[in-house]
Order: C-alpha cells, then structure tokens, then sequence
C-alpha cells in the first residue's frame, strides 16, 4: 500500500479518489518504524510488534489513531525527525502564519484545534483523575478503574456529546455480523451530524481543507462528504455489511484473530467511549502509561459483552480529555488532506507530544471510506 510522504501537499480531489488504495484483506499496517513509547519507558517490551495485532490477512486492527514516536531512539534519529518536521514547514509554509491566515501544515492545524477546544475540553486534575498503574496481562486480578473521576457536568456540556452518547449502541461489534439501522438509528446519526457540523472545530476543518484546495464544495456539502467517509457501513472483504470508519475508531470492534485463534477487540480509541463502558462495568482495566501530561493516554483492557468471554486489546492509545468534535475535525482533515493515508509526525496536544497522526482508507464499490484514523 503506497505510503504518503508526510512532507508532501495535500492531493487534489481529482488526484485523492485515484490513489487510494484498499486493504488487501481488511487492512495494510504500518509496523516498521512506529512502535509507540511513552515517556521513557518503550512498550515494545509489553505489547510485541504491532505486525502481531494488525496484519493484511486479520480482520482488523489494534492500532491507535494516534501513534507517539519513540523517543528513545538514538540521536541521530531525534535529528533527522527534527528535521523532517523542518523540511515539512518549509514546504508547507511554516507552522506560525501570518495572523488570519491558514496554517500550511497539519501540526499548525492541530495546534488552532487545540485552542479551539480548549473551554469545551477537560483537563487532568478538575475535569477528570486517572489512575494509572502498571500494565497487567490477561486474566489478572482486576486494578479499579482508569477513571476515577470525571467531571460529568460539563462533559454534557461538550458540543455532540449528547448526541455521541446516543450512538454508542447502534453496532453490532463483531465484524462478522450484519448492521441494520434501524428509523431511530438513522435520526440519531442525523443529529450527530447536525450538531457536529454547527461546532466551530468543524467549520475550521472546512476553511482549511477548502485553503488547501483538498475540497471544491460548499459546506452542506462538505457535511454530507464528512458523513459518507465516516458514517457509511460497509463488508470487510467478502463477509456482510458489519462495519465503519465511525464504529471502528470511537466505538470498538471485535474480530477474529486467525494467530491467535480468539476474538480480539480492534478499535475504541475515543476516551468518552471507554469511560461510558467503564462505568457500566463492561470494561476491565489492565493498566496503563501515558505521558506526563495525562492528555495521551494508552491502556489495556478486557472488553465483556452478551458471551462469556471477555475479549482483550493489549493496548489502544487515546486523546483523553478532547470533545468529540476535535478529533472529528482532526481526523478528518488529515483523511481528506493526504489521501486518506496520512502518516503525519510531529504532532503536538499543547506540550504534549511530538505524536504522529495516521489514517488508512477502505474502499468499497468505487468509493473510499475512513478504516482507522
């Protein structure tokens, strides 16, 4: 699967439906070069290569949409990323434009999102408390909950998070059964969108993809695009009609891993949906790490539904703390931007990062839909 180089321009959009490319299976993984550390202490150690969860042949994949370089590489790699991302403004016009104007780089884009969000966002201490302890492996006694506190209050207060809420049990999280959607179903998604697409975070994504010439349409369009890339069910090679990019990332999936022979959990990389199934106690905690700033936290986790069995994921990274409509904004912006293939470094959340934001597409029927973002 071409991998697009970060330091590019965005493709056109006459360009971008051309050059996608679909999974040869469900999925083509990156692994070389993307093992995820947090702070000083590497997790390859804990959870393998990410070739061991997510491969062409698997039925999904555990990735994160939000993968942390590692940053105890040697030193003449910590200058080359510098000087990746350097080469990436220079090329894209810099990371501090003109006041007014738009930022020629997703690492710009991110970092105006961020102030966006900042009076709808939670922050560590008063929005939310963690606790974080060491991670644990499968069948070990339970550790509590990773949260231990969040401020529900203005959480309800978020844009969507109402509407996101009432999404939440719309899928069947097995890969392998059909969806249907039901009349309700389809108003709750309609609403989603209407609320998403009055935010301000989305109204940024637009003026920026539309700058960048990654979009030619008026906004209702725009929103209409938002959803079909997102929202839009679709079969995972030859099985039924069982899954989306929207389910995938914010909700959790659960497929069958062929190396292991166990069903595995693929996805749930959205803080409000782990919180939601932690305090139903459908979620078994397993440990965490994060970076000091608590905002990029990654855990794992035993997942239980309507079977006896608890399926496990051994780690999924998430940006805890943000609204639904940043990470919206976000992703989709480095979906569209790169061609539905983003593989973006240096990434900051205010001081915490660098991260590296990746995407991959699935294309289905002539069309090309978000798989992981």
């Amino acid at each position: 699967q071409h991998q697009r180089n970060a330091n590019m321009l965005p493709r056109s959009p006459s360009i971008l439906l051309l050059t996608i490319l679909g999974w040869a299976g469900v999925l083509s993984v990156w692994a070389e070069d993307l093992l995820p550390s947090y702070g000083d202490l590497p997790l390859s150690a804990d959870i393998g290569s990410l070739d061991d969860e997510c491969s062409v042949s698997d039925g999904g994949c555990a990735s994160s949409f939000v993968q942390l370089r590692a940053n105890l590489h040697s030193d003449d790699h910590a200058a080359s990323e510098a000087r990746q991302v350097r080469s990436n403004r220079r090329r894209r016009g810099g990371s501090k434009p003109a006041s007014g104007s738009i930022p020629q780089t997703l690492a710009g884009v991110v970092e105006h999102l961020w102030s966006v969000d900042a009076p709808y966002r939670l922050e560590p201490g008063n929005g939310y408390q963690l606790h974080q302890t060491a991670m644990q492996s499968t069948g070990s006694r339970s550790l509590g909950a990773l949260f231990q506190y969040v401020d529900e209050a203005k959480l309800r207060q978020m844009p969507c998070t109402a509407s996101f809420l009432a999404l939440l049990d719309n899928f069947e999280r097995e890969t392998d059964k059909q969806e249907t959607e039901t009349s309700q179903e389809r108003s709750e998604v309609s609403r989603f969108m209407e609320e998403l697409m009055a935010t301000p975070h989305m109204k940024y994504a637009y003026d920026v993809l539309k700058d960048w010439k990654s979009i030619s349409s008026d906004y209702t369009a725009f929103g209409a695009q938002i959803k079909k890339i997102w929202m839009t069910q679709y079969s995972l090679g030859r099985g039924p009609i069982a899954s989306s990019g929207f389910e995938h990332v914010f909700v959790g999936e659960e497929k069958y891993d062929k190396k292991s022979q166990k069903d595995t959990i693929t996805g749930l990389h959205n803080w409000i949906q782990f919180w939601h199934e932690e305090k139903a106690h459908h979620i078994e905690y397993l440990g965490s790490k994060s970076q000091s700033g608590t905002h990029l936290v990654s855990a794992r986790f035993e997942w239980k539904d309507d079977d006896p069995e608890k399926e496990y994921k051994s780690i999924s990274t998430m940006l805890v703390g943000s609204s639904v409509p940043f990470e919206m904004a976000m992703l989709s912006v480095a979906f569209i931007s790169f061609g539905g293939e983003a593989k973006v470094p240096g990434i900051y959340f205010g001081n915490e990062g660098p991260a590296q934001i990746v995407s991959y597409s699935w294309d289905s029927h002539g069309e090309t839909f978000v798989r992981t973002a």
